[in-house]
């Protein structure tokens, strides 16, 4: 499984959607190309809006961590702002901490 790591908070909701909308699309292209993938921007998103769930990496991180322990590959969207991640930040130290391959993806 491809894990996806890409920004997703910011105080303008309207970036968060810019971004969701990133993610979902590239999400979308690999799995309609046969390639099992997991964003967690994806799988949370909808949780955010619709359950109220937290936006913060704390409240995802332990979840998070047990399917970046599921993947085989982590590729980073670097979509603007990714390098200021906190999320993706913790996402790459775990990875690299667990020997999980990593591919920075520009977009």
């Amino acid at each position: 499984m491809i894990y996806i790591a890409s920004p997703y908070t910011h105080p303008d909701k309207g970036v968060q959607e810019f971004r969701y909308a990133r993610v979902f699309g590239y999400t979308s292209n690999l799995i309609l190309q046969g390639l099992p993938a997991f964003s967690p921007i994806v799988y949370g998103h909808p949780f955010h809006l619709h359950n109220h769930a937290p936006a913060n990496y704390e409240f995802w991180q332990t979840f998070n961590e047990q399917m970046l322990l599921a993947s085989d590959e982590v590729r980073v969207l670097c979509l603007p702002g990714w390098e200021q991640s906190k999320g993706i930040s913790h996402e790459i130290q775990f990875a690299s901490r667990n020997g999980i391959p990593l591919r920075y993806v520009q977009q």
